[in-house]
């Protein structure tokens, strides 16, 4: 006799086409216990991974949040077109690499469902805020094409998370990005007086 989980006691042996469906009571047991096992296993992987991918994740978005306040501090500091121009350089290349980091992973995987949405919010904000002093202090490099890149590109950045997000908080601090991109656009397309 076998059970379940492959043990012989001997005492009882199938023979005929009852050999045949001990074997395969067997394999089957086998294989049961095989799969739950790696099932429970891979629960736990399933975890660990998460909470990895969202720590690093959380850990990048707020590497961007500090570079945007950074920014808008050394805005508040800053004079002369040289200083505003490095600022706005600086705002769109690190708006670029946002750009691309969030592209790159919402392509990988359901990105916004994976990371705290607090870390998310955080660097819209920034991001609106730093774009918002940046018009109130009329930067002039805002009427250049950097400026025009920023703007395209901090655009670009709200549609691909705005497509990809179903979280209203998130939505609606993409609407207001939105809103200070096309006030700011609208404001450095009349002409000066």
């Amino acid at each position: 006799m076998v059970t379940f989980s492959s043990l012989g006691y001997g005492d009882f042996r199938p023979i005929g086409v009852s050999r045949l469906l001990a074997s395969a009571e067997v394999i089957i047991g086998l294989a049961f216990l095989g799969i739950a096992i790696a099932k429970l296993s891979s629960a736990r992987q399933s975890y660990y991974t998460a909470r990895l991918f969202s720590g690093d994740a959380q850990a990048r978005l707020d590497k961007f949040s500090i570079v945007f306040y950074e920014l808008m501090k050394s805005l508040n500091n800053a004079s002369g077109t040289e200083k505003m121009q490095e600022i706005v350089e600086t705002t769109n290349v690190r708006c670029v690499a946002l750009l691309n980091y969030v592209k790159f992973e919402i392509a990988n995987g359901p990105f916004l469902d994976d990371v705290p949405m607090r870390a998310v919010r955080r660097v819209i904000r920034y991001l609106a805020v730093l774009l918002t002093s940046l018009v109130q202090n009329d930067a002039e490099d805002l009427q250049s094409g950097m400026g025009r890149k920023l703007f395209r590109n901090a655009t670009l950045l709200m549609t691909v998370i705005e497509h990809a997000s179903h979280h209203t908080f998130l939505l609606k601090d993409c609407a207001k990005l939105r809103l200070v991109i096309e006030s700011a656009k609208a404001k450095h397309a009349e002409p000066s007086r």
